[in-house]
């Protein structure tokens, strides 16, 4: 399983030693950290970590505005806030934003353990959900392509153009830069390039396949890619 990515921002030298160094990785965590808000809001953008650990008082930015500047660039990962002074309107600000939780410091290990597995279930739940849907996305597509070859064997009677296109929305659903159709020279025969696209060989329908190699016997003798 991957490990977990949590970015922690804190000015304080004395804090990143001690989440990053011993409480976190214990735990199994990745942490990655930053000193100040400028730092911590490009990592939090060019990481995407699972979680993100915020101290609100930091030298250069308020915590507060880089959740804003996070929000408005799309940045999704859970947040806890940890401040040296607790207040009821930044609490409430900070819940507006979508943060996850709100310490106080000082705190314990076991508190702080408590909110990130807390919070952590939320990000997993998310990244499946995402990973979810881009399967989905992925077989509409997959049936989007059969569907487009159907009508093309009901519509197309010249078969270089059935094949033509039928390569061509191999190539789309697969995001490949080219392809190629091979048919079989009789029963036991070596394989020929029928149709092609963007293989840049003049002379592509005099190549042959071996069919000893590997992958194309493989192929052949199960009638599975």
């Amino acid at each position: 399983m991957t490990r977990e990515k949590i970015l922690v921002i804190d000015d304080s030298e004395a804090i990143l030693s001690l989440l990053t160094e011993k409480v976190l990785p214990l735990e199994g965590y990745t942490a990655i950290t930053a000193n100040n808000g400028q730092d911590g809001l490009a990592l939090g953008l060019t990481v995407q970590p699972d979680l993100i650990l915020l101290d609100l008082d930091l030298p250069d930015v308020h915590g507060l505005e880089l959740l804003r500047s996070w929000q408005a660039q799309g940045l999704h990962a859970p947040v806890i806030i940890m401040t040296g002074y607790g207040s009821e309107n930044v609490a409430i600000e900070a819940l507006r934003l979508g943060v996850r939780d709100y310490i106080v410091k000082p705190f314990t290990t076991e508190e702080i353990l408590s909110s990130v597995a807390r919070a952590l279930v939320e990000s997993r739940l998310r990244r499946d959900k995402e990973n979810l849907t881009a399967a989905l996305q992925r077989r509409v597509q997959q049936l989007s392509v059969l569907y487009s070859v159907s009508k093309a064997v009901a519509s197309l009677l010249d078969l270089d153009a059935l094949l033509r296109r039928i390569v061509e929305l191999s190539i789309s659903i697969t995001g490949a830069e080219e392809g190629y159709l091979a048919l079989r020279e009789g029963k036991n025969g070596d394989l020929y390039i029928r149709v092609a696209k963007n293989l840049g060989h003049k002379d592509i329908r005099r190549l042959r396949l071996k069919v000893r190699d590997d992958t194309f016997a493989q192929v052949l003798k199960t009638g599975k890619p």
